[in-house]
């Protein structure tokens, strides 16, 4: 086998990787982003049909539109980490992690493959594989981005199924109370905890953090409160205050943050990692 069709199946694979990275992003939570979804829908199609005619193909624009569709990716990773970022979507550095810093490898890594392919002492080596040969790569990327859809979107909607199906944690009202035990919270007190972490004590808000989006966005409690927020999207989030009142950490998938409400007032607060996400608390006495 010649060294140009190594460095073309090499740089094929790249592209397939780059494409189920974009794949598991939308079913992770992206694809509730309109723009951004779809376009991480088309780059996960792209990737699959231009890895497969890469693979098998040796002409000189297949390869082109191979280096075309990574140099392309990195614009977007750029673009979305610069100003207003891209469609109004703002990432940080390498989050969602170990996405990002996976996607940026294998794209860097598909363009210098493919780039040296274009020198002449490889090239005239280089020949095509037969059309069959080009139908059964197609069929073999197709299986492996149906597949892994299929399982991205099953694992998606296990959780949400999950959470859909939890019982909401209300206030108990004077007349229909239980006994709820005493809080053992210190007030205004935060905590964070990891995946599998204890459920909300009884009495307790919760809010939860799903496909982008704080639900509910707004919450009215009663002083002395605890509200806890617990992340349901495969990527990174955190919950900031926007007065400094309440600050987590980064939470990632299944982790929850606690915070204990003890003065009245309004508490508006984003996702420092998507900005563009935004609740608000309403406390009174």
């Amino acid at each position: 086998m010649s060294v140009g069709r190594i460095l073309r199946i090499a740089a094929a694979i790249a592209i397939l990787i780059g494409g189920l990275v974009h794949l598991d992003l939308y079913f992770d939570g992206y694809r509730a982003i309109p723009d951004i979804g779809r376009s991480f829908m088309l780059n996960a199609i792209a990737s699959g049909i231009i890895a497969a005619a890469v693979a098998a193909r040796s002409e000189w624009f297949v390869r082109a539109a191979g280096i075309g569709l990574a140099v392309g990716t990195i614009i977007g990773f750029v673009l979305s980490r610069q100003g207003d970022g891209l469609f109004d979507f703002r990432e940080q550095g390498l989050n969602p992690s170990p996405q990002a810093g996976l996607s940026l490898f294998v794209e860097i890594a598909a363009i210098i493959l493919l780039a040296l392919t274009f020198v002449p002492a490889l090239a005239n080596k280089d020949a095509s594989f037969k059309l069959p040969i080009l139908g059964a790569t197609a069929a073999i990327a197709a299986i492996v981005m149906i597949a892994f859809g299929a399982s991205a979107a099953s694992d998606d909607g296990s959780s949400s199924s999950s959470s859909d199906t939890a019982p909401p944690t209300t206030p108990a009202s004077d007349e229909t109370a239980t006994t709820v035990p005493e809080q053992t919270t210190v007030p205004g007190e935060t905590t964070t905890t990891v995946a599998g972490g204890e459920a909300p004590a009884a009495g307790a808000q919760a809010v939860e953090i799903k496909d982008f989006a704080f639900a509910p966005p707004t919450l009215e409690v009663a002083k002395g409160t605890t509200v806890t927020w617990t992340n349901g999207d495969g990527v990174d989030h955190s919950v900031n205050a926007s007065d400094g009142t309440f600050d987590s950490e980064k939470l990632d998938q299944g982790a929850t943050f606690d915070h204990t409400f003890d003065a009245d007032g309004e508490f508006a607060y984003v996702c420092d990692i998507h900005p563009y996400m935004a609740g608000t608390i309403t406390v009174s006495g």
